[in-house]
């Protein structure tokens, strides 16, 4: 996994494998180094071991103030699970 983007890349992707049950509502958001929080992804229910897809965060345009580090989260019901590192540049 990339952990560091340019704004030439243009989108970052979020990727994870997990276990869940039918209980589990999977949501994520993105956090810029101003505060910003942007909505992610929304998976369905569902019960086994999957690899979750779907979330992306467009950087091609982002203005100067949201350069530097950045998280990716995800929920389980409202509470955080995870969040994972990153840095556009």
């Amino acid at each position: 996994p990339n952990t560091s983007f340019a704004q030439a890349d243009s989108v970052v992707y979020l990727a994870f494998n997990g276990s869940v049950t039918t209980v589990d509502n999977l949501t994520s958001d993105w956090v810029g180094p101003d505060g910003v929080v942007i909505h992610g992804g929304v998976w369905n229910n569902g019960s086994g071991n999957y690899c979750f897809t779907g979330a992306s965060l467009g950087i091609a345009n982002t203005p100067p103030n949201r350069l530097g580090a950045w998280q990716a989260r995800v929920f389980d019901n409202g509470n955080l699970a995870f969040w994972v590192p990153f840095t556009i540049n």
